[in-house]
């Protein structure tokens, strides 16, 4: 399904994650939710019948180009930089010594 202001194919998206990250976790249905992937949208879920942006989400996805503090994993909280000093320091350790 595509993205309705950038036309841009979207990723589905399993319903729970999209609830976690909006600021305003209504009690939504189950709706098949896809993230627009496009680096400049303003858009970062919708469905058929909506849309949520930036200004409606606890943390912005790492691929936007507008994000400053990519956010890789949301639930252990890892960051790009994290991942990046790591790879740096202790390469031989690899992700798991993120956790």
């Amino acid at each position: 399904m595509k993205c309705s202001k950038c036309q841009a194919e979207g990723k589905p998206v399993p319903s729970a994650t999209v609830k976690a990250l909006l600021k305003e976790s209504n009690e939504r249905s189950d709706h098949e939710y896809y993230a627009c992937m496009d680096a400049q949208c303003d858009v970062i879920y919708y469905t058929n019948e909506e849309v949520f942006t930036i200004n409606q989400v606890t943390v912005t996805p790492w691929y936007k180009d507008y994000v400053e503090h990519k956010v890789l994993c949301y639930c252990d909280n890892i960051s790009q930089d994290d991942l990046d000093r790591l790879m740096i320091e202790h390469p031989e350790e690899g992700y798991e010594a993120l956790m």
